[in-house]
């Protein structure tokens, strides 16, 4: 019993140094987690704006296109051609598109001469080709969305995506303020279920936890990257310098393939808070939650489930078992009087114990409650902590332990093979 809480004082020491170590980081990443809302349009380029392409890839997005398109109607940024790629869908998505292209171009018709000095927004649909072997389905439509633009500047978003008014004006003047070569943009994000806010929410919370944001947008390394496929603006002469799709063409995640991919090649990339400028709902229910979180997992580890399962138990050991450890003192302590084990030291030891982790819990709650406060939260969302991270345990015990063994990952209707050559991180 001796050994066990003096090795319970020193194991709540080691939790609270770590923490106390990644509350200073992450108040260094919520500085270098800049808004793009903040970046408005500078009067330079009032009077000739360069030509932006917004790509979309729309797979089977019948439920979403449309407030995303009409989103991108209203932009105030006016020099612009959105382009929708029809990636194969079995749905009404292309029927729809369609309609909107119609309904608009009846109410803007396009200028006889798209050099004639006017601003336009241009809609168009392209019916994407099938899949070539090797590729994955993503990345083989935007390959194709770049192949039809035309724009200085490329941005590539998803067809679940609302975009604010301001949404494509700041991020191009976010990308040129900076002197980035690319960026990503990071959504807010809408949560309407339990499951949502458990682990969606904890998305962008762990990021800014346990990335150096300083180091992630200076050095190139797998381990540090983090982008989202949402919003990649990009400088078209780079993206096309750098072999753009083509080069990660057989790799899943291609938004931080292509910021590793950026980066290895000297250009500057780095990421932003889309906070206010646009917003998406990722995944609706349990089930596509636990898909997009195993795609994830096991794209980024190369699908050996021992690691991320090793990684979450770290995680959940800084974030969770302080909340759980608290209710294990009565227990030491009963078993303490009952063996009558009144050593002072070890009384000493036990209430040490005791504060060290009552010091570890309000920490935790003070950095969820800035997080809260900082993305204007939901409060319930500090409490609901614990929850958080236990789900997220749970789901990476059943991805490593639970179900069928299998070798594959369904993806928007299609399946992919971990043994395949398109299955790469």
């Amino acid at each position: 019993m001796e050994i066990f809480i003096r090795a319970l004082a020193g194991y709540n020491w080691f939790i609270l140094s770590v923490l106390i170590i990644l509350f200073i980081s992450f108040l260094v990443n919520l500085k270098y987690f800049k808004p793009v809302f903040f970046y408005k349009l500078n009067a330079v380029y009032s009077q000739t704006l360069p030509r932006v392409s917004v790509l979309i890839p729309a797979r089977n997005e019948e439920k979403n296109i449309e407030a995303c398109l009409r989103s991108l109607l209203a932009q105030d940024y006016k020099n612009l051609e959105i382009i929708i790629l029809d990636d194969n869908s079995t749905d009404g998505t292309s029927d729809l598109v369609s309609r909107i292209i119609e309904e608009y171009s009846n109410t803007h018709p396009p200028f006889p001469d798209n050099n004639a000095g006017e601003n336009i927004i241009t809609l168009k649909l392209i019916r994407g080709q099938s899949l070539q072997a090797g590729w994955v389905g993503k990345n083989y439509a935007c390959y194709q969305l770049e192949k039809a633009a035309s724009g200085d500047y490329l941005l590539f978003t998803d067809a679940d995506t609302v975009h604010c008014q301001q949404s494509v004006s700041c991020g191009l003047q976010c990308l040129i303020s900076n002197k980035l070569d690319a960026l990503s943009v990071y959504p807010e994000m809408i949560m309407s279920s339990f499951f949502e806010r458990m682990v969606i929410g904890f998305m962008k919370f762990g990021i800014l936890l346990f990335l150096p944001l300083y180091l992630r947008n200076r050095v190139n390394k797998p381990l540090l990257s983090t982008a989202l496929g949402s919003y990649m603006l990009y400088k078209r002469n780079v993206y096309r310098d750098v072999g753009g799709h083509t080069l990660i063409y057989n790799k899943c995640l291609e938004d931080m393939n292509m910021a590793n991919l950026i980066k290895s090649k000297g250009y500057r990339f780095e990421i932003f808070d889309g906070f206010k400028t646009y917003r998406t709902r990722m995944y609706s229910n349990l089930n596509d939650i636990y898909k997009g979180f195993s795609r994830f997992i096991l794209t980024t580890f190369n699908y050996k489930k021992v690691l991320p399962l090793f990684l979450i138990f770290l995680v959940s050991a800084l974030l969770l078992f302080p909340f759980v450890l608290i209710f294990m003192y009565p227990v030491l302590n009963y078993f303490l009087t009952t063996a009558g084990a009144t050593i002072p030291v070890l009384d000493f030891l036990l209430y040490k114990s005791v504060l060290l982790n009552l010091l570890q819990i309000s920490l935790l709650l003070l950095i969820k409650t800035i997080y809260v406060s900082r993305f204007e939260g939901n409060a319930v969302d500090v409490l609901l902590h614990p929850a958080s991270i236990a789900t997220i345990l749970v789901m990476g015990i059943k991805l490593s332990f639970g179900g069928k063994k299998t070798s594959h990952i369904s993806w928007k209707g299609r399946e992919y093979s971990f043994s395949d050559a398109n299955m790469k991180v």
